[in-house]
């Protein structure tokens, strides 16, 4: 018997509610981008301010107080001689603003240690500009841009090294010098101090490149930690280094009271004569005149009374006495 088909057709076999798409609908709140429902900053804005001009401030007394005492006060054969606050203050304003000259004259008297001085800020300034930032669980970087992090580091490393060597080169020391005797030096002796000053006003600012390159480069935390360490070493011995010359410059150029004092009395009487007013000790008045072709500092007992007739700086009224004589 042949076998029968089946016309009718079978009922669809419907799926069970746990094989059905389910679609879950997220909404996230609605950000309101209106001027008026942003945080007020305007105070985290006034203290930000407020401690960067104070740390200026301190910064500033700080370069002057510590270029005066160890810069020239010993350039002036008298360390005892004493700055109160506020004329620390003021010798280190008049430190900033003499910066710019002291570099020119660098320049001038030595362009190869100019180039030299700019080359070492170039190469730090263009490396901060090849630093890209790194995010946090990213891919590995390249094996080139490791190594030229690594390179990067080392090159910090020597520069810390290069500035150290020059704050006790002998090249320096050599310029550096007390007030010289005779007055027809102080010409010399003036544009040997500018060339010091401006050359470790770049070398600082070298360091302070450097230091914020050290802190951004993509390398280990103990290779940055010993990196910025060494570069910031660097930074605080340039600067103290970088105050002692350019405080020495701000204050051999400023101009200073010419003053008569009574000299001693003699057979023929009493005379008087000008001094240069350099100073004061916590007990004296340092005074600077030329005595036959010779400078000489002189301390004497504060007086009541000084009579100033003229105010000159301390390298043209050497210059005028060399000349005379």
């Amino acid at each position: 018997m042949p076998n029968i088909a089946r016309t009718t057709p079978q009922p669809a076999v419907h799926a069970s509610p746990a094989a059905k798409t389910k679609v879950l609908l997220v909404r996230q709140p609605v950000k309101s981008v209106r001027k008026s429902d942003e945080p007020d900053r305007t105070m985290i804005r006034i203290v930000v301010g407020v401690i960067t001009a104070l740390g200026t401030i301190a910064t500033v007394w700080l370069i002057g107080h510590l270029g005066y005492r160890l810069g020239f006060a010993p350039m002036m054969r008298v360390p005892e001689l004493s700055a109160p606050g506020g004329q620390a203050l003021a010798n280190g304003a008049f430190m900033l603003i003499s910066m710019p000259r002291v570099i020119l004259q660098a320049g001038i008297d030595q362009p190869m240690w100019l180039m030299l001085g700019f080359a070492l800020i170039a190469i730090p300034a263009a490396t901060l500009g090849a630093i890209g930032p790194t995010a946090p669980g990213g891919p590995r970087p390249k094996p080139a841009a490791v190594f030229l992090a690594m390179t990067g580091a080392v090159a910090a490393g020597l520069n810390a090294i290069a500035l150290l060597w020059w704050t006790v080169s002998p090249f320096r020391s050599s310029l550096l010098r007390q007030l010289p005797f005779d007055p027809s030096d102080a010409a010399a002796w003036l544009d040997n101090l500018q060339t010091v000053s401006g050359l470790d006003v770049l070398g600082v600012i070298a360091a302070a490149l450097w230091v914020v390159v050290a802190m951004r480069l993509p390398i280990p935390l103990w290779l940055r930690g010993v990196s910025a360490s060494a570069c910031l070493f660097s930074l605080i011995v340039a600067a103290v280094a970088m105050s002692m010359s350019n405080a020495a410059v701000a204050q051999i150029i400023a101009p200073r009271s010419v003053c008569i004092l009574d000299e001693p009395a003699t057979a023929a009487g009493s005379q008087q004569a000008t001094r240069l007013v350099i100073g004061f000790t916590p007990r004296a008045l340092a005074t600077l005149h030329v005595t036959n072709n010779r400078t000489v500092i002189e301390l004497r007992d504060r007086p009541a009374v000084l009579e100033v007739i003229a105010a000159q700086s301390i390298v043209d009224y050497l210059n005028e006495r060399a000349i005379r004589e």
